[in-house]
């Protein structure tokens, strides 16, 4: 459960228009507010042994707005009657939410002391990451580190589990891990992670990482990159919908390696702001052979520059 939530946006990315709807939760004075929810609660089966037995967790989120200007109630009355599925983001003092499984609304009105909308989504989902190993997620993930809405800590010899990465790249990972390593030059190359549903226009977001060694042999190759992206992004290719980008470069950030390193970035103040995506960035001077070994990803929005789940 995420205290103190009380910033909300809905991702409308899957309309004619893409739309994120800004709200501010209720948490006191209005009738069920006490009660908010996000929630996760496990269920399970009763074995013959009586032993409990996990098979399924249940997600709630049940929020109380005031009232929203005649453009957002449009919007989400339109969202409920097409029943066209949205992603959620939030963010709290004590971490975030990113609710990445595309989830039917239940929005109506409650006259009280003041008039308000309950927004209500639940799904219920298989525990722990599921789908393919590169694209392994969560549904629902509420924590401080974004990077765990993906596997990002698991990988094989020739992939990275929650990264997708362009040409003249090959990645693996060993002994606890995670290689970068460029395969030809000449040209700007990426690794990054599947998008991640980020629109905070102008919030910071810190990145961080365990270098235990990089190489380039061009000064200011290597680069802690971020990639902000539009809602072309959900479903698309490393390239679809990036519009702004982010960069520190390794040289200036790591004194010796091996080493935790950390860079903070502004989120550009763009409505077509939806999702974030990081990881490395090798410049036009890269040269095949280029690499970086890495642990222990981390973003996130409170500063926080270890590594949590």
């Amino acid at each position: 459960m995420l205290p103190l939530l009380s910033n909300v946006a809905i991702l409308d990315y899957s309309n004619t228009t893409p739309t994120v709807i800004f709200l501010d939760n209720i948490m006191e004075g209005v009738d069920g507010a006490a009660a908010f929810g996000f929630t996760q609660e496990l269920r399970s089966i009763q074995q013959d042994d009586n032993q409990q037995r996990g098979y399924a967790t249940a997600y709630s989120l049940d929020i109380r707005v005031v009232k929203a200007d005649d453009a957002n109630v449009a919007i989400l009355k339109d969202i409920v009657e097409s029943q066209r599925k949205v992603q959620i983001a939030g963010y709290s003092p004590d971490g975030v939410l990113a609710w990445t499984e595309p989830t039917q609304l239940v929005c109506s009105e409650q006259i009280d002391v003041l008039q308000v909308n309950p927004i209500q989504a639940t799904i219920l989902a298989p525990s722990g990451y599921s789908g393919g190993d590169d694209t392994a997620r969560v549904p629902v993930f509420a924590g401080e580190n974004l990077l765990r809405v993906y596997d990002v800590s698991t990988g094989d010899a020739s992939s990275l589990h929650g990264f997708y990465e362009t040409a003249s790249i090959t990645t693996s990972q060993a002994d606890g891990f995670m290689n970068v390593v460029a395969a030809a030059g000449g040209t700007s190359i990426r690794c990054i992670t599947r998008p991640i549903p980020f629109p905070w226009r102008g919030k910071q977001i810190t990145i961080s990482a365990y270098i235990q060694n990089y190489f380039n042999d061009q000064s200011d190759v290597l680069e802690l990159h971020a990639n902000w992206r539009n809602a072309d992004a959900w479903g698309g290719s490393i390239a679809s919908g990036f519009f702004a980008s982010n960069s520190s470069s390794l040289d200036d950030l790591v004194t010796s390696a091996p080493q935790r390193v950390n860079t903070t970035f502004t989120a550009p103040d763009a409505a077509e702001l939806m999702y974030l995506s990081v990881g490395y960035r090798f410049t036009p001077s890269v040269l095949a052979g280029d690499h970086v070994n890495f642990a222990e990803p981390a973003a996130t929005v409170g500063g926080q520059t270890g590594y949590s789940i």
